[in-house]
């Protein structure tokens, strides 16, 4: 359910939403928009506009259960924050990502707080370096993978009696997971 301004906003013929990007590193978060110049937003966060220098792939919907990935994409960044932040594995690696809405009014100032449309980990990082035309441009490149990307998987458990217990004290269905490795096991009626 979307906030009555950026519903406001969504329903009109030309939106003025812009999308932000945070990235939580672990020096600090960065803060970008697709705009040009800086903004703050409502919530008194400063985003620094990056006049179409960051992209992301399309924004796909959970379908069948799947977490499809993110790419993000920031040009002309400096060695010194590819350095930064690509120092240690654990800087990025697991960290958040948000993208975000923002809703603009008429005066094309922020009009509401803005809104996440999707969240996730990163999960690879890549530098890659172009040199066409006599100039040098460094750029990275992100992927980062939905919070829904492990929404089945097990909390740090296993298949044990003793995990079992942990979890609901008193349940007896594991009680003899471990004598029945590598039997068959006949069901009665069948």
């Amino acid at each position: 359910m979307l906030p009555a301004e950026l519903a406001e906003e969504v329903a009109k013929r030309q939106a003025r939403v812009a999308r932000l990007y945070r990235f939580d590193w672990i020096p600090g978060p960065s803060r970008y928009w697709s705009g040009f110049g800086p903004i703050r937003t409502n919530d008194g966060q400063q985003w620094k506009g990056t006049g179409g220098v960051i992209n992301a792939s399309p924004i796909t919907a959970v379908v069948n259960d799947s977490a499809p990935e993110q790419t993000f994409s920031l040009s002309g960044v400096t060695q010194e924050f590819i350095d930064q932040v690509k120092g240690e594995t654990a800087n990025w690696r697991g960290r958040f990502a948000f993208i975000l809405l923002q809703p603009f009014d008429e005066f094309a100032q922020p009009k509401g707080l803005p809104r996440p449309i999707w969240w996730g980990v990163m999960s690879t990082f890549t530098v890659a370096e172009d040199r066409s035309e006599g100039m040098r441009t460094k750029s990275i490149t992100l992927q980062g993978e939905s919070v829904l990307v492990n929404r089945f998987s097990p909390r740090q458990s296993y298949w044990t009696d003793r995990d079992q217990q942990a979890r609901f004290p008193g349940d007896k269905a594991c009680e003899r997971v471990m004598g029945m490795t590598d039997k068959t096991l006949t069901i009665p009626g069948r």
